[in-house]
């Protein structure tokens, strides 16, 4: 369902390290716009909503529509002038959060 490379994990732990937040999860979050669907997705010290999932260590917590609709979402850590994670989905455009 959800992935999460080696070098986001890694980053990941990082982020959790530097913020001194053991529990630190990620929010996740189905939205539609005017450029069309995409996911909402936060640092949360408290990840809460209707689906929690255990990633690699990495709480990450879905409402009701991101669960039905995350099937093959990749969260990854891109290098270059602006680094930083990203959301890859086949259904959605590239989500950056941080």
């Amino acid at each position: 369902m959800v992935t999460i490379t080696d070098i986001a994990r890694e980053k990941f732990e990082q982020e959790r390290r530097r913020q001194g937040l053991p529990n630190l999860g990620i929010q996740v979050g189905f939205v539609y716009g005017c450029g069309g669907a995409g996911f909402r997705v936060i640092f949360s010290k408290d990840p809460q909503g209707s689906h929690l999932v255990d990633v690699d260590g990495i709480r990450i917590a879905l409402d009701a529509e991101s669960r039905q609709r995350l099937d093959g979402m990749v969260i990854d850590w891109v290098t270059g002038p602006d680094p930083g994670f990203v959301i890859r989905h086949p259904d959605a455009v590239l989500v950056e959060f941080c």
